[in-house]
C-alpha cells in the first residue's frame, strides 16, 4: 500500500490492526506500521467534487505521488 492520496478533513482516517488513525496522525501511521510511506494526506483537487467530476485539477498534490509521472488512481480507462 503506497502512493496514495489520502483526504478527509476529520476523524478516523483509517484503521489499521484496531489501532485508530486520525488525520493528524497520518505520520504515526507510516512509521509504525511501513505502508504509504511515499502517500500523502491532502485535498485530492478534483475538478468539481459537488458535480461528480473527478478529474484532477492541474493544482492537484495527487499529480505528484506516483513516481512514474502519472496522478493517482487506475492507470486505465474503465470506459470509453
Amino acid at each position: 500500500m503506497d502512493r496514495n492520496c489520502w483526504w478527509q478533513e476529520a476523524g478516523t482516517l483509517m484503521l489499521y490492526l484496531r489501532t485508530p488513525f486520525a488525520v493528524d496522525q497520518f505520520a504515526d501511521f507510516q512509521r509504525q506500521t511501513h505502508l504509504d510511506v511515499h502517500s500523502i494526506v491532502a485535498d485530492r483537487g478534483f475538478v468539481n467534487v459537488e458535480a461528480l467530476d473527478s478529474r484532477l485539477l492541474p493544482s492537484s498534490p495527487a499529480r505528484t505521488v506516483t513516481d512514474d509521472g502519472r496522478p493517482v488512481g487506475s492507470g486505465k480507462r474503465l470506459v470509453d
